[in-house]
Parts: C-alpha cells; sequence; structure tokens
C-alpha cells in the first residue's frame, strides 16, 4: 500500500490509466518478491522506514514528492485561498458544531457529516448567490463568481498545504532533502 501510495504521488494519471498502472505495481512488486528475495526484504525496510521517518515528522509522502512551491505562487494564489476559506468558514463551523454536539458515535460522524454537508451547503450557496443576485442583478453571474471561487480555493488549498508541511518550524531542509533522496532510491529501485 505505501509502494501505490508513492507511486500515485509520484505519477498524474489519468482514470483509464490508474487500474492498469496500480496492477502493473503490485504485479512488479510480487515478481519481484518471488525472484529476489533478499532485495524485496531490503526495499521493505526502506519503504518502512521513509514512511516512519515521515509519522515522527508530520509529513506526508505527498509534500516530499512534490516541488518546492514558491512564494511568488503563493503570493498570487493567496486572494484566491482567503476568498474561498471565507466562503466556506461560516457552513464549515455550523456543519461541525452539529456533529461534534449532536452525534455522539464515533462511527456516523463522517456518515452524518456528509449527508448534513450536501443540504447546508445547498441551502448556503443558493442564499450567497441569491445575496449577490442583488447585488450584481444577475443569478446565473452570482453563481459563476461562487463557482469560480471554490474551484480556485480547491486548486490552492493543496497547494498551501504542502507549503505548510515543507516550513514547518521543527523540520531543517537537509531532513527533507534526506527525505527525498530516500524517496528517489526507492522509486529507483522499484521502477516506479
Amino acid at each position: 500500500e505505501a509502494i501505490l501510495l508513492m507511486k500515485r504521488n509520484s505519477v498524474v494519471l489519468k482514470d483509464s490509466e490508474f487500474i492498469s498502472s496500480q496492477i502493473e505495481t503490485v504485479n512488479r512488486l510480487n515478481q519481484s518478491q518471488t525472484n529476489d528475495l533478499s532485495a524485496f526484504e531490503t526495499a521493505k525496510q526502506k519503504v518502512s522506514l521513509y514512511f516512519e521517518r515521515l509519522k515522527v515528522l508530520g509529513l506526508d509522502d505527498k509534500t516530499i514528492a512534490s516541488k518546492p512551491i514558491s512564494i511568488l505562487k503563493i503570493g498570487w494564489l493567496f486572494p484566491f485561498y482567503l476568498s474561498g476559506y471565507l466562503l466556506n468558514i461560516l457552513p464549515s463551523i455550523f456543519l461541525e458544531n452539529i456533529v461534534k454536539n449532536k452525534i455522539k458515535e464515533k462511527q456516523f460522524k463522517s456518515s452524518v457529516r456528509m449527508v448534513l454537508s450536501l443540504f447546508i451547503y445547498s441551502i448556503y450557496i443558493l442564499s450567497v448567490a441569491f445575496l449577490l443576485n442583488l447585488a450584481f442583478g444577475n443569478y446565473a453571474f452570482s453563481l459563476f463568481i461562487i463557482a469560480g471561487l471554490l474551484f480556485c480555493y480547491y486548486k490552492s488549498f493543496a497547494a498551501f498545504n504542502i507549503l505548510k508541511q515543507q516550513r514547518k518550524p521543527n523540520i531543517n531542509s537537509q531532513e527533507i532533502e534526506n527525505l527525498k533522496l530516500l524517496r528517489s532510491e526507492i522509486t529507483e529501485n522499484l521502477n516506479l
């Protein structure tokens, strides 16, 4: 599973290629285990060490696999991120308060959160679009603005999370470089 995760974070695949790529990787790993067990065990230990180190540092593989994000890109994306964040903050807080206070069983929280979010966000987005319609006089334009803000927030959210992990104060750049080196060694040995 860890190797498949590394493969997913290394290569952007279309849906049609995704499954065949995963099957190919699993077959290659099975063949490696059968043909050269010692090399397979060595790779397994390196993968285990890599993910243990990520866990200790509070990082994920996507952060190590991605290129460093420039401050210029973050500066350009920040207005979109902030507007999307502000647009989402009210329903998110409302939703989390309902789930936290009303749902006691842990296994039901995610299901209830999903159903409530569909309902709450639908009403919220339509209400915001109605208010924007009053301001601009065009309901379709209002929905377009909201959809654009949500799309930009979604696209910039991943970049901000990666930047946040790359710039953690307790992690120096040498540790990240060591993890990148270990990751590249693993991917080269396993032909990912």
